[in-house]
């Protein structure tokens, strides 16, 4: 068996990284370990850590670096340095993993590299959406959002990110382009879908493989699309805003990082991306619908088209 590194951020996560360390130590597939970064936390978090690394040395193992709390992002990709296994898998501190997760998402990362070979890619899987009870609020986040996992070309994942880092794997090319990323990355899993999307190939198992807790201090949370919520995205028009500038942040960082590299096909999608967001409102909706800039829903795109950057 290949050992598999997963990388593990937490920022006082004492309240529910028990559970989540115990459904680690539960995987039908045992040939991992687990690299921890903790961000500064101020509650027992470290020392939970420490209790699972002395219980159980050869799976968790914690990386100390200079740095204090630096935010998910930056302490993901800290971790993502630290690696030397050919595949990386993602976990966030208040979720619980099905016990399968690992084993089918490697399968599945076999199979593709079968087809794909020596390309970067990158897997990812549904999940299943819970209260901070483990309460199922829908089985499928995919749903629940209004998410297509297929719509895995540049220029729908340059607005939208459709992968969720605690359900992702990527494999070694990956791991070797998104080595060195820069610090203006928002979200790591979003970057790491940009690199697979750009230079290699995105797949997915339509299977939840995870609860994901759904509660007030997610980093980003789950939020339900559509039905009722038809109008709410027109009334959070400073949030699109504040969203977008994040979104022309993270992909002019993708561009200087990646320009000399990527095919002139994705460098062109990219330059057309950043060229439209400083057209007009009836312009920018034009060149969105032609250049295939579109995110899942019309309500999201028609949100972003009269929200400027």
């Amino acid at each position: 068996m290949k050992q598999i590194d997963i990388l593990l951020s937490v920022f006082n996560g004492e309240k529910h990284l028990v559970e989540l360390l115990n459904s680690l130590l539960e995987q039908t597939y045992s040939n991992f370990r687990v690299l921890i970064r903790d961000d500064s936390s101020t509650d027992n978090s470290l020392s939970i850590i420490n209790k699972y690394i002395s219980d159980f040395p050869d799976i968790f193992q914690l990386f100390s670096d200079s740095f204090k709390n630096i935010g998910s992002a930056k302490s993901f990709m800290c971790l993502l340095k630290q690696t030397d296994s050919n595949y990386v898998m993602f976990c966030d501190q208040d979720d619980i993993w099905k016990n399968d997760k690992v084993e089918i998402t490697f399968d599945k990362m076999i199979t593709t590299e079968k087809v794909y070979q020596s390309l970067p890619i990158l897997i990812h899987t549904d999940l299943e959406l819970v209260n901070s009870e483990l309460e199922s609020i829908n089985s499928s986040l995919w749903k629940y959002q209004n998410i297509n996992p297929n719509k895995t070309k540049l220029n729908q994942v340059i607005v939208q990110n459709i992968v969720t880092g605690c359900t992702m794997m990527i494999n070694e090319p990956l791991i070797n382009i998104a080595y060195a990323a820069p610090d203006e990355i928002v979200m790591h899993d979003w970057w790491l879908t940009l690199i697979a999307s750009t230079f290699g190939e995105i797949d997915y198992i339509a299977k939840n493989t995870i609860y994901y807790r759904q509660h007030e201090l997610n980093q980003i949370g789950a939020k339900r699309y559509g039905g009722g919520k038809f109008i709410q995205p027109f009334n959070r028009l400073k949030n699109r805003k504040i969203e977008n500038n994040y979104i022309k942040k993270q992909v002019m960082a993708f561009k200087q990082r990646y320009e000399d590299d990527m095919p002139l096909e994705k460098k062109e999608i990219i330059d057309k991306f950043l060229e439209i967001n400083n057209y007009g409102l009836i312009q920018k909706g034009c060149a969105y619908f032609i250049n295939g800039y579109k995110k899942n829903g019309i309500v999201r795109n028609v949100a972003d088209i009269i929200s400027p950057i």
